[in-house]
């Protein structure tokens, strides 16, 4: 089966492709001379040219992140378990710093820290929980950017990391879950009986 042009042109398809619509514009008698059909393939290369260029000027600017500004404050979340069984989260905790003594109440998960704070080296955290009060000293102000978990246990067990002259019932393990790796620390005594 023979196509003419002028059915080709008819075509969607083909009159999508800009040399194929210079081509057809060409055969239907639109353009006389074979310079213009040079003209208007320049000027199809130089549009699409453009077109890409903005394309790739979009594709690299960034799009607006919602990171965090300096004014907001940084949120971080605790978990609790006694003996590895899970103990409700703590609702209310307290910040200090050597000048500045803060509360800080659980929304939306998480604990927001003051700015204010966040500009000091550490800081020392306390709550209550269930079986009694913790209290972390000297805490780096980066541990407050991602979820902590506190493992509590009520008698050594062997394997449990402690040193040998630290009494289970005082010790507190807390793993920061902020950057990789992961860090630790235990810090003993830091639990008192309510």
């Amino acid at each position: 089966m023979k196509c003419s042009r002028r059915s080709l042109a008819n075509n969607p398809d083909y009159a999508q492709n800009p040399y194929f619509a210079a081509q057809s514009a060409k055969s239907l008698g639109f353009i006389s001379h074979p310079w213009n059909l040079a003209k208007i393939r320049r000027r199809v290369h130089f549009v699409k040219g453009i077109v890409s260029t903005l394309i790739t000027a979009i594709a690299l600017v960034p799009l607006p992140v919602q990171a965090q500004s300096p004014q907001d404050p940084q949120c971080f979340s605790i978990h609790v378990r006694l003996n590895g069984a899970r103990l409700d989260d703590p609702q209310v905790i307290i910040l200090k710093s050597k000048q500045v003594e803060s509360t800080a109440y659980l929304e939306e998960g998480c604990f927001k820290v003051p700015a204010a704070l966040l500009a000091e080296k550490a800081l020392d955290v306390s709550f209550t929980v269930s079986q009694g009060r913790i209290y972390l000293t000297a805490i780096a102000t980066g541990f407050f950017a991602g979820p902590w978990d506190i493992d509590l246990a009520d008698k050594n067990v062997g394997g449990s990391g402690l040193p040998k002259h630290v009494h289970a019932k005082e010790a507190c393990k807390v793993v920061f879950h902020v950057g990789e790796p992961e860090r630790g620390l235990i810090q003993a005594p830091c639990r008192s009986p309510l």
